[in-house]
């Protein structure tokens, strides 16, 4: 832990704003080169594919392969787009063997239904007896 002196707002604000005006200024070309060197490699990758086509005469399979790629590229995609959601559940199943291994109660009480601070489970009985007579 630090143990210096806080730097006044003064010196953060100004390093921030220097950061923000460098990241306004190259920006624009930093897009420019980032489609152009995407168009660049998307260009020689299908050229690399139409030239495998073309030799082992397979269109099937290099199709396939594209394919199979796209589904690729979608599972990374959804793992990131979830990731989040995908990693609290991980301290939870963390949670739950860790009950499991040491024999604690509270996974009686979290896959029984009950309460865990109250120890109650919920009403799901219907209110008229079973044995009443009509």
């Amino acid at each position: 832990m630090p143990t210096g002196p806080i730097p006044p707002d003064q010196v953060l604000d100004s390093a921030l704003a220097a950061f923000l005006a460098a990241m306004h200024t190259y920006l624009p070309m930093l897009l420019i080169w980032g489609i152009a060197l995407l168009s660049a490699a998307a260009f020689c990758g299908l050229g690399y594919a139409l030239l495998h086509c073309i030799t082992t005469h397979d269109w099937f399979g290099t199709i396939m392969n594209m394919a199979w790629a796209f589904a690729r590229v979608m599972v990374i995609f959804m793992v990131y787009d979830n990731f989040q959601a995908i990693g609290s559940i991980f301290p939870t199943m963390g949670k739950i063997v860790g009950w499991q291994i040491a024999g604690l109660s509270p996974t009686w009480t979290y896959f029984s239904g009950r309460n865990a601070q109250t120890n109650h489970r919920p009403c799901t009985r219907s209110t008229t007896p079973s044995n009443s007579k009509s």
